[in-house]
């Protein structure tokens, strides 16, 4: 790869990281080195990044908070951009219409709309992701899509030109958009929120924290919900009633608080987790005849895996 750390020192404002450990910028604590991490000061270092890639034909990936992201033990090849809360942390509200950057974490955004007496954001409580990443994969909970409160979002195309973009033209549909098809990067967005009674939301939040604590493995490092769910059932459902509820490959677990999360026990690798999600997807396969798909986003160079992987830029 002809890329040196000069030649991104020279023209990128924001951190460089050569040789990053992935792990260290993933909620799964999984993964090993990208040749060079990206973390842009602003919209120009993107664009410059963007460009230096393109131009001498080296992979590059757009990354989040890492809370939905499997990383290979072999590495990544190429350049990651990271946008977080670092730089793209700026958000305002009028009216009851909310626009942030994509680096501000939901949980944050959260915090700010209720005590602003506004709903539309509470159902993402429990999500550790950024606002990008959510818009990305249309994250949500029990029959909730943040593509629902939507209006328009900024984005920038893989050539460095930015547009606004109605939620239209980007496909969203259940845990999905066409924003990675259309290696677009998220900026920002602009939400529209609803009016509501502050004490009503917060005993909403109280509820759906509860359930969470009880339902979900917060002890343990983890992506998530590792499967979508199929129109015939909820994932979790079929997984535990396949019989798959702690089982174990090597530090990987099948939680036993909620079956469609695999938690990492503290040394789990890469290949401990994926053979666990096949053997998962097997037995759902074998009981019900129903192919669990991802909902996780794998990252990495293997060759040979039963599972897609995410295609660089």
């Amino acid at each position: 790869m002809k890329l040196s750390e000069d030649t991104l020192l020279k023209f990128v404002k924001g951190k460089i990281i050569r040789d990053a450990e992935l792990k260290n910028f993933t909620t799964f604590k999984v993964g090993g080195k990208v040749d060079f991490l990206v973390i842009p000061q602003d919209e120009e270092d993107i664009r410059i990044t963007l460009s230096i890639a393109r131009d001498k034909g080296i992979p590059l990936y757009i990354i989040g908070n890492g809370s939905n992201l499997l990383v290979s033990d072999e590495g990544v090849r190429g350049i990651i951009i990271r946008i977080s809360r670092v730089n793209f942390n700026k958000f305002n509200l009028k009216n009851s219409v909310l626009k942030s950057e994509s680096g501000v974490l939901l949980s944050k955004l959260i915090s700010y709309t209720v005590g602003q007496e506004l709903s539309g954001m509470e159902s993402l409580l429990g999500i550790p992701g950024t606002l990008g990443g959510a818009i990305t994969m249309n994250a949500g909970t029990n029959g909730f899509s943040i593509s629902q409160i939507l209006r328009e979002i900024k984005v920038m195309d893989k050539n460095g030109r930015i547009k606004v973009v109605s939620k239209e033209e980007l496909g969203f549909s259940y845990r999905s958009s066409k924003i990675m098809e259309k290696k677009l990067v998220i900026l920002e967005a602009v939400m529209e929120l609803k009016k509501f009674k502050k004490d009503l939301i917060n005993e909403s939040l109280k509820r759906n924290f509860e359930k969470r604590k009880k339902t979900q493995p917060y002890s343990y490092p983890n992506a998530g919900c590792i499967f979508k769910n199929p129109q015939e059932k909820q994932a979790g459902w079929l997984i535990e009633r396949a019989g798959c509820k702690g089982l174990r490959v090597g530090g990987a677990e099948v939680s036993t608080k909620h079956a469609n999360f695999i938690v990492n026990r503290g040394n789990a690798t890469f290949n401990d987790i994926v053979k666990l999600m096949e053997l998962v997807r097997k037995r759902v396969l074998f009981k019900f005849g129903i192919e669990l798909k991802p909902e996780v986003l794998i990252l990495g160079r293997d060759e040979g895996l039963p599972f897609k992987m995410l295609e660089p830029w």
